[in-house]
This record gives structure tokens, sequence and C-alpha cells, in this order.
């Protein structure tokens, strides 16, 4: 990622860089809190001793509040430069009072502290002084958030001047925390820059302009193992690499950061052609107006990958690859989950291409959305984050979402097996909370059809091929699902029975009000053991029911294709018996769509539930 970052440095001219207005001590001014509130501290000017005067609160201009409380939030668990501190309230209050003794944002304070032996008598105001903490509590019982600044001898911080000398080092050093540590330079000396390829007076350690190490580093720059001495031999970078670094993360921050199923990602572009600059102005620009379209109430709001911002790469004539990184970041790291290096629109729309294919099909077309509307199915990788889902009830299958995302992209193999066993463990759950499945159903056929089309699924179970002939309905569903049950009769004779078997449901829902042969169905933890004893039960059923007469072509289509699978269904296996079937049950009415007698009025209760709209 540091190649693509110096790569879009060499691009970004001035958009990247504060040139209006300087920022010289690397203020942080992305602050996005609103409230600040000041302690404020006196010194008698002939003992020396500090005495806590009041505490006052403003709001944040992002403009010059930032600079002149001297906000420079540290890199993962390191010390802050100045008395300038993001705080929670969570992490200020131990047993429901104002703690700066015991608590995580006082231990904060009191190393900060001691970089300024002449402010330790304020060390002992913060852990002491019952009327400091009166103030502040009563200053800040509505806020869960603000920021806790110090204000000395009626001056701002930037002013003060007892800080005047840690101003004047981190002028003259801007760039210190990628080479120094404690106060001593680990350097090299006439070297040659990794990044640049020319030789350098001095070089650096690995220049992480994003702090990808774990909470407990201390200096993302110098850490990792290495000898500090030694640091830079690691990666060298020299101050002009940096410099270039930090101008593409500028610009990568501005314009390329996007996010997509709950997750951030960056698009880093790579622009070939002897026109490199002329065509980085363009695609930036394009991408900016990507950007702007994209924002939402809540800021970026990229949704969708597929149908968005590879549309929008398909189309750009610039020569140009992409590296796509999915990342996550708080105030102690930045972690890169998972990156998708070299994406190639032009052979993206492959994949765009292949998803308009199966986007035509009849079974995604005007199915029941909200208030009683037919709405088309449009293929997104949302259903790909809820089949394998993030969070506290369902588990965290963030690895399974993001390989998934990152096969499609490069057209790497999706193992069949595993796919399915997710799949069933999304649908068991709908099924459980008693919510319709046909739209995850019928999302999850079309991503395993995409990937059939695209020759991505690996692992499958392989079946003989066998032509039996049925009814034309059944028939037409079947040959425009070719691809995906592959001529097999032991695939169509479980999905036909989960269609006998919603018809069941819905007749006892009809007549009876309620569905108990629901609870046969083991919570939809089927294996072929299971379907050979309910299918006779089925039977029965619809029998005493009076309705066997009329799904006499759909039992006979049953019968005809369990005999010509043979063997076969015996070696299915349960996920893929359990995915089958309970696709036969969402799509029954595409399959067997019209009543067969004058009194069959029941109607599909399988909707009742449906997700609000056609898109994930």
């Amino acid at each position: 990622m540091l190649e693509e970052l110096y790569y879009l440095g060499t691009l970004a001219g001035s958009e990247a860089r504060d040139v209006e207005t300087p920022n010289p001590l690397n203020i942080h001014r992305g602050y996005t809190g609103t409230h600040l509130r000041l302690l404020h501290f006196d010194q008698d000017p002939h003992t020396g001793t500090w005495r806590f005067v009041r505490v006052s609160a403003a709001e944040i201009d992002p403009d010059t509040t930032l600079d002149r409380v001297l906000f420079r939030p540290p890199k993962a668990n390191a010390t802050a430069d100045f008395p300038a501190i993001d705080v929670y309230k969570k992490d200020l209050w131990v047993e429901g009072a104002v703690n700066f003794a015991k608590s995580k944002v006082g231990g904060k304070f009191h190393r900060v502290l001691a970089k300024f032996p002449a402010l330790a008598g304020i060390a002992e105001l913060l852990n002491h002084d019952p009327d400091l903490h009166d103030q502040l509590a009563e200053a800040c019982r509505d806020l869960d958030r603000f920021l806790l600044a110090f204000h000395l001898n009626g001056q701002d911080l930037a002013r003060s001047e007892f800080m005047q000398e840690a101003i004047a080092r981190l002028r003259a050093d801007p760039f210190a925390e990628y080479h120094s540590h404690k106060g001593k330079r680990h350097v090299g000396r006439d070297q040659v820059c990794a990044l640049r390829g020319a030789r350098a007076a001095e070089v650096w350690g690995y220049a992480s302009v994003f702090n990808c190490y774990s909470a407990k580093t201390e200096f993302g720059s110098i850490s990792g193992g290495f000898d500090l001495s030694q640091a830079w031999k690691n990666f060298p970078v020299s101050k002009a690499a940096l410099e270039t670094m930090l101008a593409g993360k500028s610009l990568l921050r501005k314009h390329f950061h996007f996010r997509m199923c709950g997750y951030d990602y960056f698009l880093l572009p790579r622009f070939l052609g002897l026109r490199e600059r002329e065509t980085a102005e363009e695609m930036v620009a394009l991408l900016q107006d990507f950007g702007r379209r994209s924002v939402g109430a809540v800021g970026r709001a990229n949704g969708d990958l597929a149908t968005d911002l590879l549309a929008l790469l398909a189309e750009e004539r610039a020569g140009a690859c992409y590296t796509l990184v999915f990342f996550r970041e708080d105030k102690a790291k930045f972690e890169i989950m998972a990156s998708v290096d070299d994406i190639f629109p032009h052979y993206n729309r492959r994949l765009l291409e292949a998803i308009d294919r199966v986007a035509r099909r009849p079974s995604y077309r005007d199915l029941p959305g909200k208030d009683k509307t037919l709405q088309d199915l449009r293929f997104s990788f949302r259903i790909v984050k809820d089949i394998f889902p993030e969070n506290k009830r369902e588990g965290k299958h963030r690895s399974g979402f993001l390989n998934t995302v990152r096969a499609l992209l490069m057209e790497e193999p999706l193992d069949e097996r595993f796919l399915l066993t997710y799949i069933v463990a999304l649908l068991r759950r709908r099924h459980f909370a008693n919510q319709g499945l046909l739209w995850p159903a019928t999302r999850c056929l079309a991503l395993l059809e995409l990937s059939l089309e695209l020759g991505l699924l690996a692992n499958r179970q392989t079946y003989h091929r066998k032509d039996v002939t049925m009814d034309s309905r059944y028939q037409a569903f079947f040959d425009t699902h070719g691809s995906f049950f592959d001529g097999s009769a032991a695939r169509k004779a479980v999905f036909l029975q989960g269609t006998y078997c919603q018809k069941l449901l819905d007749i006892q829902n009809w007549r009876l009000k309620n569905r108990p042969f629901f609870t046969r169905l083991n919570g939809l933890k089927l294996d072929p053991r299971r379907l050979r004893m309910l299918w006779p039960e089925m039977k029965a059923k619809l029998t005493f029911y009076g309705y066997d007469r009329a799904y006499q072509p759909l039992e006979h289509a049953v019968a005809e294709m369990v005999l010509a699978a043979g063997d076969e269904l015996n070696r299915m296996k349960p996920e893929e018996c359990a995915y089958l079937f309970t696709l036969g049950m969402a799509l029954h009415l595409r399959v067997h769509p019209k009543p067969e007698k004058a009194d069959d009025t029941e109607t599909s209760t399988e909707n009742a539930n449906e997700p609000q709209g056609a898109k994930a």
C-alpha cells in the first residue's frame, strides 16, 4: 500500500496539500466532535503554585479551535504532545464521578504532564480538587464526547509560555514520530530511498502513514520487533518520499474513500500509458463526481459496489487498474482486512455482463415487494453480507464476506459447499423467525448462478444428466435454470418436493389458520433420509385435505425424478439437500403458478414478511 500511496501522491499535485492553511505542527483538523471544555489554571508568580480557576465551555470551530488548543492525537497508545485530549465520558467517570486518578483519561493527562515539569502541580489538582471535579461533571453532564484541554494563565495552549519549547521542537522536525523515540533519532545515512529509487542523505524506517500496528504499539514507524538503531533498514524512506505519501493519503481520504455493506474501503488507482497525468486528472474528476453522488444523509453511502462503482469504472476510457483495500480503523490502529489487487475495468465488464444475463431470467422478475408491488431482483453484494453477517447474535463472518467479494472480482474459485453451508444457515434463521424465504432464497440462487456463469463454483457435486419428460410448466422452469440444475434428476426431485411441501403448508394455513406440518421440517435441517420420511407424509396430508388430484402432476413429476435419480439422491450432501428443498418452497408459485381446481383458493403465506424492496 505504501507504493500506491506514493504513486497517488506523485499525481496529486497541489490538490492534496493544504496550501491556504499551513499546518506545520500537523494539527488534527479532521476532528469530528463539536464540544470543547477548557480547564483554567493560574500560577502564582511568586510561589509557582498552581490553582484551579474554572471550567469553560465552547463550540469547536474546526478552522481555529484545534490550532489554539494544539490538538494532536497520538498514534496507538503513545503519549499526546500537548494536554488536549479527545474524551469519551465513560473513560473519565469511575463509579459515577469524575476521577483523574484512576480513569483512562486521567492516565493520559498524567503522562502528558510528565513531559512538562513546570506543570507538575496541576497533576495534584486533577486528582484531588473537588471543585474541579464538580464543575467538570456539570459542564459535561449531557455530553458523551468532548475535547478537553488546558487554559494556562489566561492563554490558549498555542500561546502559553509553557508550550513554546515543545512547539519549537515540532516546528524544527514535524516528522519526528517517523524516526525518533524517547528523544533519540534512528536514521540511516546516505542510503537509497525504497520509494524514490534515489540516494538520500538521510532515510527513516517503515513510514506507516496509517497506523498499521496493534494497539500495544507505541510508534508504528519504528516498531514490529526491529532494533531501533537499525529500524531504517526495514523500508528506508526519505523525507521527500514521506511528504509525497502524505499528499497521496490526503487525496485518498478526500476522494477515494467509500463504503460497501458496512465496510470502509479505499480505491487506489494506477494509471497506465503515456498520458499518465492527463488520465489521472480525468479519473480523479470522475471519482470525485461519483463521491458527490454517493454521499447520503450519514456520509459516504456507496452501498452497492457491483452496480455502481464497477459500472462507473467499466465506462472509464483511460487505461487504469485499481487496488481495492477494505479496512477498519479506530483511535488505536488501522487494520487492512483484505485487498483486491489489479482490478482492470475491462475484465470487470465480464462480471457486469454476467450479472445482467442472470437478472434477465424470469424467476428474478416481478417478485412481490413492498406495498403489494412487483419488483425485479437487482443483484447486490448485500446478499453476500446477509450470508456472512457480522453481529453479536449471528456471529462474525467477515472473512467469508471479504473472500467471496474478492473471488467474484478476481474470478477466483468459490467452494460451493462452503457457500451452501452459510446460505442454509441464513435461510434457517429466517425460517425460525417465521420470515419470508422468497427474497433471500432467490438472491442466493442469483449468487450461485452468477458464480456458475463465471465458472467459479468449485467442488460441486456431480450427478448424471438424465432427460425425463415432465409437465411443461416444470420443464420450462428447469430449462431457465439449466446451469444450476445441470440436468440432475436428484436436484430436481428435491426441489419439487420443496414446492409440494409449500403447497401443503398453504392449504393448512387456508383451512386451519395454522401450519402444523411446519414443525416436521426440523428447522430446515434436512438430508435425503429425512426427505424419504417426509414425502409419504406430505402425500397423505394432501389426500386427507382432498387436494391429491389437484397436485397430481407435481406428485408425478417428483416420482419420476426420484426414480431417475436412483442412488444419487442418497449421495446428496445435507446442505445442498436443505437449500434445494427450501428453494422449491420459496419459488413454488413460479413452478406451479395456477390452482388445478375451482376451490383451490389457498394463498401463499411464504411472502408475508418480505424485505422492504427489491434491492439488498
